[in-house]
């Protein structure tokens, strides 16, 4: 793989110090799922090859009815020439979410460049890069879908 660009070395070192994330997930007009409420907890970071970094997230999940529950994701995120792609791992196999690139030549402000489609959905993001959180945004929309995740990624511990 070539050498990444300064802005994904800004981004890379960043991600990989990240320790604890917090999200809120909602449910736009027109959604038919009942996907929404709070999470906060801690990520483990692994580095398993030069170009990847695994997002162990474990935490307690809010439900908009008061209900809390255990939650654990994973992802994987993977550097590449043109940007970052994004994975959830369901059973250790890379589902792809979606891809980012820089908007900018310091690497603080990153985006989709298309929507990816996933069946009848479409799923896009930004992140921003801010003194001490990382901000990812995605939009998941589609024929039963409408939602919104807004993630909170910290250096230090859960992320509020």
């Amino acid at each position: 793989m070539p050498s990444p660009s300064l802005p994904s070395s800004v981004l890379w070192s960043r991600l990989s110090e990240v320790r604890g994330f917090y999200f809120a997930a909602q449910n736009g007009p027109g959604s038919q799922t009942d996907w929404s409420g709070e999470a906060e907890g801690t990520v483990e970071v692994e580095q398993p090859a030069d170009d990847k970094l695994i997002f162990y997230e474990h935490g307690i999940y809010q439900t908009p009815h008061g209900k809390a529950l255990q939650m654990r994701n994973v992802y994987q995120w993977e550097l590449a020439a043109d940007g970052v792609h994004l994975s959830h791992l369901r059973h250790e196999q890379p589902v792809f979410l979606f891809s980012l690139s820089p908007v900018d030549a310091a690497g603080l402000r990153w985006q989709t460049d298309e929507p990816h489609v996933c069946g009848a959905d479409l799923y896009q993001a930004t992140l921003q890069l801010e003194a001490d959180t990382l901000l990812l945004d995605w939009t998941i929309t589609g024929p039963r879908k409408n939602e919104r995740v807004a993630y909170s990624y910290s250096g230090t511990g859960p992320a509020a």
